[in-house]
């Protein structure tokens, strides 16, 4: 551990600070600690990542050589005293950046300190007489680096280390190797796979990472009581997350996507994401996006999905741009669907209201400012990334939702998460219900969403207590829904309502001004590809804000549309596959061969119900575009999950990592079974003979219980592998002969890695020795 000089070193003490700088009321009646050695203690770091940043003690020179900043208009005129504030200043501020951030963000934060000390600096010179002691630029400078302090301290490894692809690609596989160790150890020392995934969990705590698995079924063996079913099932489990993380792909792709995010927040800290930079993404993070679409496309452009027994090849960038992948499909989807819940709600004299749902103002990084040009920082930032705001909007919706669902209060539609110019996302749910649910269900999401920091609101508990009596009452069965004269309850709230709209607005659709679906277009478009727009709220073109969004979410990964209610979009894609009836087909095949329009006969909902079969209807509304048929089709517009007649059908096969998952077949009803998807069908690169479907190939999977430890005889493949690897010292079990034949390396004991490598000759073994020090530079 290497020692650094602190603040005293250079002649500032804790005691000058304190007595320049007294508390700051801005900031929590917090005092300003600037004393730069015992905040870096009580930063949590890992692997002592604060004072390891640096392997050798620079010299002053050098630590400012790059902060070249000066506030210019200040020094022109200084006296004595403010240039040695200045030197005294600067040397704090150089000092605190060089240990906590890395260099590229470290000069931009200095050069906006320097402006905001010169602000505070000119304001003390043309006021006097004003009593504000606390020099709010280093007020900021502290909050800045201690945010990115805590987003650094969530790697358990210097960041420096995770800069290039080619250095995360390594990090993966040193920590895929770390769990394989354990894997050994444990199993050398005789212990089952849940004390090794114990052990192995340690490591992905550190990352903050989670290994989620596809849920499985497990049938109880004969003569086996519950206790041995409950710890064979852990047993199980275990292997299944085990097989992930010593996976080196599994690894690189959890540490680049957090990699990618902690990018993107060190620029919204750094003011790179909002109006009148770059808004909803940063530049950086935009060109990342795009580079990451064209490496994407090329990829796809050179594999093809081939018959094996038609021989019909397809290339699949083609497929992709045929599927709801393609923005303007997409967007087409959305908008038939919408449009199909507003012919069913009108059926049903239903009601639509449109509901923006906001964070708290500590999400937010930016505020906009009334002309909407510029932005400026929100003093109130708690230092949150989008995805946990998204997270924290999610949350409260499952509360909200749940509240709703106890007082029986049916609703559907769909809810659109867009981003704010400075990246913090909000909702826009656009939902149709009963006239008499109306004020219940503004009620309870302006409730749930206005909960936390609601004091910024200027609204008090008491007032929502109110709102409650209001429409909702409690008798002898429990709570139940008030009826209730709207015109009063609007009356009686819209004080409260008019507060609390920075954080939950709700308008209620007027269908003489083109309806929900004309209302909910625009928010559709403006975050898939623009369509039919010209500027966003932002008054940025709307194809380059639209590609903007679509990069945010992809970035923070956050789901942009989501639908609430109605049957099954799944199966209303399928039925699209299904062949269309033959007397249709040869009608229109007459209609082309005269040069005509195929006109389709024209029949009602209720004789085709008679006529034909469940699927057959459904079949017809899906191939026509009908979703408010569709949802007729599927049981009614409140029909549950459970009661849909037509559903997806699956088949069990092994995955990749040795589990037992469903893939899709087709769908069926309670009499009828139709195949969409052919197991003919393989992807290969462009111009190869075969092409590979690892689901089929059950030589290369992974060890588990459902299609490995069945077998009484290895293969002839399997055999040869186990005595490549006996010379080595190694007697492979059913368990690391599944990690070998997908590819992965094992640990052998002499300390070295072997795999098997698919060459030019075939399998090769390869064995290798850890690479334990690696010379990464500078950041």
């Amino acid at each position: 551990m290497f020692n650094t000089p602190g603040i005293s070193d250079y002649g500032l003490t804790k005691q000058y600070f304190d007595e320049l700088y007294p508390a700051d009321t801005a900031a929590e009646n917090h005092p300003v600690d600037l004393d730069v050695d015992n905040e870096l203690d009580n930063v949590p770091s890992k692997d002592g990542l604060w004072k390891s940043f640096n392997p050798w003690e620079p010299t002053v020179e050098q630590k400012y050589k790059n902060f070249r900043a000066e506030p210019k208009k200040v020094l022109e005129k200084a006296h004595v005293g403010t240039e040695g504030l200045w030197e005294r200043d600067k040397e704090w501020a150089c000092s605190l950046l060089h240990k906590a951030v890395p260099p590229e963000l470290a000069v931009s934060l200095f050069a906006q300190y320097v402006k905001k000390w010169e602000n505070y600096v000119l304001h003390k010179q043309a006021n006097p007489a004003s009593k504000s002691r606390t020099n709010q630029g280093n007020v900021w400078l502290r909050k800045r680096i201690n945010m990115v302090k805590c987003a650094v301290a969530s790697f358990p490894v210097p960041i420096e280390h995770l800069k290039h692809d080619g250095l995360r690609k390594s990090m993966a596989q040193l920590w895929a190797e770390k769990c394989m160790a354990c894997v050994v150890e444990t199993a050398d020392s005789g212990k089952n796979m849940i004390d090794a995934f114990e052990a192995a969990e340690l490591f992905i705590k550190q990352w903050g990472f989670t290994v989620l698995t596809p849920s499985q079924e497990f049938e109880p063996l004969e003569d086996e009581n519950a206790e041995d079913y409950k710890l064979r099932v852990a047993k199980e489990l275990a292997g299944f997350r085990l097989t992930r993380l010593i996976d080196d792909a599994w690894w690189f792709r959890k540490i680049d996507d957090a990699y990618r995010q902690f990018c993107e927040h060190c620029q919204i800290l750094n003011g790179r994401v909002c109006k009148g930079v770059s808004i909803y993404l940063s530049d950086a993070g935009l060109r990342d996006y795009r580079a990451r679409k064209k490496a994407g496309a090329l990829a796809l452009s050179k594999m093809v999905a081939r018959n094996e027994e038609t021989g019909d090849e397809i290339n699949m960038l083609d497929v992709a741009n045929s599927s709801v992948a393609n923005p303007a499909i997409r967007r087409h989807e959305l908008m038939v669907r919408m449009r199909g819940f507003q012919d069913i709600a009108e059926e049903n004299k239903l009601i639509s209201g449109f509901f923006t749902l906001t964070a708290p103002s500590k999400y937010h990084a930016y505020h906009m400012l009334k002309n909407k040009e510029k932005a400026k920082e929100n003093s109130k930032y708690a230092g949150f990334t989008p995805k946990q705001t998204q997270l924290y909007l999610s949350d409260v919706w499952a509360k909200a939702r749940a509240a709703l669902k106890r007082l029986d209060i049916p609703f559907f539609g769909f809810r659109v998460c867009e981003p704010h110019h400075d990246g913090t996302p909000h909702w826009h749910a656009l939902f149709f219900f009963k006239p008499e649910h109306e004020q219940v269900i503004c009620y309870m999401l302006a409730e749930y969403f206005t909960q936390t920091d609601r004091h910024e609101l200027n609204a008090e508990h008491a007032e929502f207590c109110d709102w409650h009596s209001l429409v909702i009452g409690r008798g002898e069965y429990g709570r139940y829904i008030k009826e209730v004269d709207t015109a009063v309850v609007n009356d009686v709230t819209a004080a409260l309502v008019e507060r609390i709209k920075a954080r939950f607005k709700y308008k209620r659709m007027d269908s003489e001004k083109g309806g929900a679906t004309a209302y909910i277009a625009k928010y559709i478009a403006k975050n898939i590809d623009g369509y039919k727009l010209d500027e966003d709220e932002t008054g940025t073109a709307a194809d380059k804000a639209a590609l903007a969004a679509c990069g945010w979410a992809s970035t923070w990964r956050i789901r942009q549309f989501q639908q609430i209610g109605g049957p099954s979009v799944s199966v209303w894609r399928e039925l699209r596959r299904l062949p269309q009836n033959e007397q249709v087909k040869a009608e229109k095949a007459a209609a082309k061969e005269k040069g005509e329009k195929y006109q389709s006969k024209i029949r009602a909902l209720t004789d085709l119900i008679n006529d034909e079969h469940t699927i057959e209807v459904a079949r017809i509304a899906a191939d026509s575009n009908n979703w408010s048929m569709f949802i007729h089709a599927m049981g009614g517009l409140f029909a549950t999950r459970n009661s849909f007649p037509i559903r997806m059908v699956y088949k069990p096969v092994g995955n990749a990592y040795g589990e037992t998952v469903n893939k899709l077949k087709g769908i069926g009803s309670f009499d009828r079974t139709m195949i969409t998807h052919s197991d003919a069908w393989v992807i290969g690169k462009v111009g190869e003979e075969g092409g590979f479907d690892l689901e089929e190939n059950d030589s290369f999977l992974p060890w588990s219980s459902v299609n490995n430890c069945t077998r009484v005889k290895k293969s002839a493949v399997e055999q040869a592998v186990i005595e490549q690897f006996e010379p080595l010292g190694v007697d492979l079990d059913d368990y690391l002969l599944g990690v070998v034949m997908k590819g992965g390396r094992i640990l052998i004991p002499d300390g070295r890695r072997a795999w098997l490598s698919n060459t030019d000759l075939g399998w090769q073994l390869r064995v290798e020795e850890i690479i334990t020090d690696v010379g990464w530079g500078d950041w």
